[in-house]
């Protein structure tokens, strides 16, 4: 006699063999979740730490350094209020470092004059008065915008004169000033001079910057003048801030 299986026993295998294969996966996994995360990253070797992920923060971030060194040369023309003189070129090299808002600096330059022609004779007017100096001084900037500083300064320089030519063949009272001496060529005479100093700094590059200042030069030189002698110079440089 032949058994006829039952409709509900055909149903149930399969869906028995599913279960089983349904808890066996799932063992697998729990029992061994390293072998599936290791072909995704490797493990690091122990004893080994891992590197932690290079995220920069913006609270751990350093602030940026601020230029401190100033390098600059400037050229300009000394206006002697002298009618005497007239002032031709000057040339300044300064370095300073900056403090918060004060730059004490050192400098260094060579102003030229010429004689004025119509109270001089001929023998004079193609000679030349000039001064090599070295100043010491401290300015004062103010922050006024992040590219635009004015700054006020004072310094002290000491400077030495010479004229070009030997005038002492025709030094007389007729046509001689009377703040002058008789000189001879290129006899170097010992002056000091107190310059206070305001000026602007345009910044258009944090390590490049123009400067224009003007200053007044109140010149003591007994060796050279018989009078202070005050000058007016104006000036504009190019400045290397590092």
């Amino acid at each position: 006699m032949k058994t006829t299986a039952s409709p509900i026993a055909h149903r149930m295998i399969p869906r028995s063999i599913m279960c089983v294969g349904s808890m066996l996966v799932v063992s697998v996994l729990f029992s061994h979740p390293l072998a599936f995360a290791a072909e995704t990253e490797p493990l690091s070797p122990p004893g080994k730490a891992v590197d932690a992920p290079r995220a920069v923060s913006v609270q751990n971030r350093e602030p940026q350094q601020m230029p401190r060194g100033q390098a600059a040369l400037t050229v300009g023309v000394p206006f002697f209020l002298d009618r005497n003189l007239i002032g031709e070129l000057s040339v300044d090299v300064r370095y300073g470092h900056k403090f918060w808002w004060l730059v004490p600096y050192v400098s260094g330059g060579f102003r030229q004059t010429r004689l004025d022609p119509i109270g001089w004779p001929w023998a004079t007017r193609m000679k030349k008065l000039m001064a090599w100096h070295i100043t010491v001084g401290t300015r004062l900037e103010f922050p006024a915008s992040q590219k635009v500083l004015p700054f006020v300064g004072i310094a002290v320089e000491q400077s030495y004169w010479a004229y070009t030519e030997d005038s002492t063949s025709y030094c007389h009272e007729s046509y001689y000033p009377s703040a002058w001496r008789c000189y001879k060529a290129r006899d170097w005479q010992v002056g000091h001079a107190l310059k206070p100093q305001v000026g602007l700094l345009y910044t258009p590059e944090p390590s490049l910057a123009l400067e224009f200042w003007v200053e007044y030069i109140d010149v003591v030189a007994p060796g050279m003048f018989t009078r202070s002698i005050g000058i007016i110079h104006p000036a504009v440089g190019l400045a290397w801030h590092h």
